[in-house]
């Protein structure tokens, strides 16, 4: 007489961890920038620095301080 039916479902069996990393580092950011900055623009930062020091030159020529032999 004394019966009793207990049933038990479990929501999910597995369960799934999930974990945020970032997509790009710092290092591979810098890279991607880089490689599309040469790709797009036919510039690398060796160019950039090369138009910086053309245009310190032209300001010394201006002024007098810098004069080519």
């Amino acid at each position: 007489n004394n019966l009793l039916a207990i049933d038990i479902f479990y929501e999910d069996l597995n369960y799934n961890i999930i974990k945020q990393v970032p997509a790009y580092s710092l290092p591979n950011l810098l890279g991607e920038i880089g490689g599309l900055m040469g790709l797009f623009l036919g510039a690398s930062i060796l160019t950039l620095l090369e138009f910086f020091d053309l245009v310190i030159l032209i300001i010394l020529n201006r002024l007098g301080i810098y004069r080519q032999v």
